[in-house]
């Protein structure tokens, strides 16, 4: 964690541009809610605080606003993310080039190559997008709740209630799938370096007839990261299987609150949308943070 948080100094410009525009779109996501909301009951006759022209055209502008921040936050992420990457990769390749010989020793360069180029990937997305997309997570999360339980405060209840129980159900196979990926991880690694060591002396390898051995050797460790990524795959399936139970009955919830409020007359087709869109963007930093 501390060598994390040293290293973040680095790069954070790019983690508070990409917290900015991810707070933008949260905040154009909600306002998009809203207004099509307010345009809608504004054509059913409900609603005549403004003209329906009116209405569309402050739409149209989100809209416009919304694809906006969503091209910049792509630029942004695949721009400086391609410029920290190779910033970090080029700090580890140095540090690599004056170390002492005998500490590089220790490990196998196909390994040491795996984690230049994957783990260095993992990393700099983890500070630069996945910690500003946390906070944002949450500020959706937040705000589409605020939202929702002002328009009805029930179903907003009922709606967060729901969703912890499947969450935690779904979760109890996160211990298990981290130590499988990382199985997953040294299995690759060690892929990686069969096929390194066997390029780098093929003359040795030809020469004693060990080709056949080293290709025999390359298929056990093929096979086991084969069977360590159908078992990874299960329980990933299980877990999602079981969130997306929990997901799936939240939008039932919605969209029966709201049905039954349209029969009785107590809410609008605008609120109606509305409920839906809410319960969605509710579930989606949830959704996020369990993957």
């Amino acid at each position: 964690m501390s060598w994390l948080w040293q290293t973040w100094y680095g790069y954070r410009t790019q983690a508070i541009i990409n917290t900015v525009i991810g707070f933008l779109i949260v905040l154009l996501d909600l306002t998009f809610v809203w207004v099509t909301k307010v345009t809608i009951d504004i054509a059913t006759g409900v609603n005549h605080t403004t003209s329906l022209n009116r209405a569309l055209f402050i739409l149209g502008c989100v809209i416009v606003a919304q694809i906006s921040m969503g091209i910049a936050s792509r630029w942004v992420k695949s721009i400086l993310g391609v410029r920290a990457q190779n910033r970090m990769q080029r700090q580890l390749f140095e540090r690599l080039l004056i170390c002492k010989w005998i500490d590089v020793r220790r490990y196998h360069t196909g390994d040491l190559l795996n984690r230049i180029e994957r783990d260095v990937t993992s990393i700099i997305t983890l500070l630069t997008e996945q910690l500003p997309s946390l906070f944002n997570t949450f500020m959706q999360f937040c705000g589409a709740f605020v939202l929702l339980f002002f328009m009805d405060r029930h179903l907003a209840i009922i709606t967060v209630l729901v969703i912890p129980v499947f969450v935690i159900a779904g979760r109890l196979y996160v211990k298990r799938m981290r130590t499988i990926s990382h199985q997953v991880r040294t299995s690759e690694s060690r892929i990686q370096s069969i096929i390194q060591e066997s390029l780098q002396h093929t003359l040795v390898l030809k020469t004693l007839t060990k080709g056949r051995v080293q290709t025999e050797r390359l298929k056990q460790v093929q096979d086991t990261l084969h069977g360590q990524v159908v078992s990874r795959t299960k329980y990933s399936i299980i877990s999602s299987g079981v969130m997306n139970i929990g997901f799936a009955l939240g939008y039932f919830i919605a969209f029966f609150w709201g049905v039954k409020g349209l029969q009785a007359e107590t809410i609008t087709y605008g609120a109606l949308l509305a409920f839906i869109q809410l319960v969605g963007q509710i579930q989606l930093p949830v959704r996020t943070l369990t993957k």
